[in-house]
């Protein structure tokens, strides 16, 4: 069959090989040329490549062929000639120099060229479709760090597909909620075993949190599994949660055992202070009204990063916290830099009513608020240090508006009981 077909003196095949076509594409519209017309087979070839040829040199950049340009740089060139062609249509009167110009500048912000990285000798485009990477996010990230623009070692690759495992777990975690069907899809892509999440469902219905349970909880193998002796295990836990670890008491709330986030907050209380305080020594910051305002941040900025995170691994959580809170931070402390200020939270009024008005909380309101966990305090400081409203609220805490508006009724009602309160805050 390779033999069958010649085009300007030479097979078909070794045709396609010098233009780098796809041959077996060419092949399968002389036979469809064929088979719709009653033609010669030598006609039907020449047919077949005639849209070639006339394109390959009706467009030209940088002093050679389009083809060639693609070729030179990895650019795909049936897409390039799809652009052209769109834009031909939008713009008819336009010249072809000009076409092409704007087609090429398009595909520049638009596509990675599709053949700069290689994996022992394979391209990194065939390497992704044969095992499901997304091949975009690779090359993004691959061009960060490689040291050699055409191959990709083992330990560059290793790198690459890990952030990109992390970064399709967060998203799926992401679109998962309560209502989440059962779907074994979605197990295959985390890697979380079928067997362990139906044993799970025997006791937590909920298809998102048997599957978050498992994977705080399990054990990586080939996939990640559990079995009913770590089950108890779990549970019994629960009468000890101090002395678990990070990762764990992570786990407990995410998978909806237990609300651990107060015992987190301790937990890595002093090491965010150490943030706050080594970030301060680096901008030369010494306003203690802004570095106290630092430390309210820094509060919601755990609760913030405990939503975030979906490691497993206690060495990959601490180092996340540690980049997530000192990344926020150095965000408030570059923008009050830029506006050559350092205000408090105390240079406005703080808690406001017809009848008061005060700078900052008493010590009675302040053992009042400790009784609150950490997510109702940073609800009420928010609400009236901050002004914020329930959107905005929401948005800081990463709570979805609904929940938020019950938790503060719930709030509110428990802190009427306070008579101090009653006179601060507007309650209702």
């Amino acid at each position: 069959m390779n033999m069958k077909y010649y085009y300007n003196g030479i097979t078909l095949k070794e045709y396609c090989k010098i233009n780098n076509l796809n041959y077996d594409t060419y092949l399968s519209r002389i036979k469809r040329i064929l088979k719709r017309e009653k033609i010669s087979e030598q006609l039907a070839v020449q047919k077949a490549l005639i849209d070639y040829e006339n394109v390959n040199c009706l467009y030209y950049y940088d002093n050679m062929t389009l083809r060639e340009y693609c070729q030179k740089h990895g650019f795909i060139y049936g897409t390039m000639l799809g652009y052209i062609k769109l834009m031909k249509k939008q713009n008819p009167n336009m010249e072809n120099d000009k076409i092409v110009f704007l087609a090429i500048e398009y595909y520049k912000k638009n596509h990675i060229p599709i053949k700069k990285y290689f994996y022992h000798n394979q391209r990194l485009s065939d390497f992704c479709l044969e095992n499901n990477y997304d091949y975009n996010y690779l090359v993004e990230y691959l061009s960060t760090y490689v040291k050699n623009s055409f191959d990709i070692t083992d330990e560059e690759m290793q790198k690459a597909i890990y952030r990109h495992n992390i970064r399709n777990s967060k998203k799926i975690f992401k679109l998962l909620n309560e209502n989440t069907a059962y779907d074994e899809s979605i197990l295959k892509s985390l890697k979380v075993d079928v067997n362990s999440i139906k044993l799970v469902m025997t006791f937590i219905k909920s298809f998102q949190k048997a599957i978050l349970f498992v994977w705080y909880f399990g054990i990586e193998e080939d996939n990640i599994t559990i079995d009913l002796n770590r089950i108890k295990e779990v549970y019994s836990n629960i009468n000890h949660l101090d002395d678990l670890k990070l990762n764990e008491l992570i786990g407990y709330y995410k998978a909806g055992i237990y609300d651990t986030r107060e015992i987190i907050y301790q937990k890595v209380f002093l090491a965010s202070r150490k943030i706050i305080y080594d970030l301060c020594n680096s901008y030369e910051i010494y306003n203690k009204d802004f570095i106290n305002e630092l430390h309210f941040f820094t509060d919601t900025f755990i609760i913030s990063f405990i939503e975030e995170t979906i490691s497993r691994n206690l060495g990959q959580i601490i180092n996340y916290m540690n980049a997530y809170i000192k990344g926020q931070l150095k965000i408030v402390i570059l923008n009050e830099l830029r506006n050559n200020k350092m205000q408090s939270l105390k240079d406005h009024a703080l808690i406001k009513n017809d009848i008061i008005e005060e700078y900052d909380f008493s010590d009675e309101i302040l053992n009042a608020l400790n009784k609150l966990n950490i997510i109702e305090q940073a609800i009420i400081k928010l609400k009236y240090q901050k002004g914020y409203n329930d959107e905005e609220i929401a948005k800081t805490l990463n709570i979805p508006i609904n929940k938020l508006i019950d938790m503060q009724k719930s709030i509110l009602d428990s802190l009427k009981e306070e008579e101090i309160l009653k006179r601060m805050l507007i309650l209702k």
